[in-house]
């Protein structure tokens, strides 16, 4: 009778560890399938990336392909354009505070126009205009 309490014990703790790693096996089952979804994701992402990394390094190497001369050109061209807008701004605040402190602009009713003459710029973007035909002659 002892030994076949002692099978049936035996028989249940085996039954038992099996339950057991069957539940472990499912539980990591489980959790690989969600790494492995998000690993999927990531890939994803990473190929989404390079292609819009791929749009950005194409349009960077057009400029690389330029001959030195052009691109030192390029360069020189792009700072002369930053000195013209600066200048320009500045002007133009230049223009509004003298206008602000003088009085009425010329050409207004209380302003003297015949004083003025005929080429000097009246509003601010004249005054622009004037400086970059300027700087296109020179």
């Amino acid at each position: 009778m002892r030994t076949s309490r002692l099978r049936v014990l035996a028989g249940v703790l085996l039954i038992a560890m099996l339950a057991l790693g069957l539940l472990i096996q499912r539980r990591l089952v489980r959790q690989l399938s969600s790494e492995n979804e998000r690993l999927r994701q990531d890939i994803a992402q990473i190929r989404l990336d390079k292609d819009d990394s791929a749009v950005d390094t194409a349009s960077a190497s057009e400029t690389a392909k330029l001959p030195d001369a052009k691109f030192n050109e390029l360069l020189r061209l792009r700072g002369k354009v930053g000195l013209l807008r600066r200048e320009t701004n500045r002007l133009s605040e230049l223009l509004v505070n003298s206008q602000q402190h003088r009085g009425p602009e010329p050409g207004s009713a209380d302003g003297d126009q015949a004083a003025l003459p005929d080429d000097y710029p009246k509003t601010a973007d004249a005054v622009r205009e004037g400086h970059f035909r300027g700087m296109g002659a020179g």
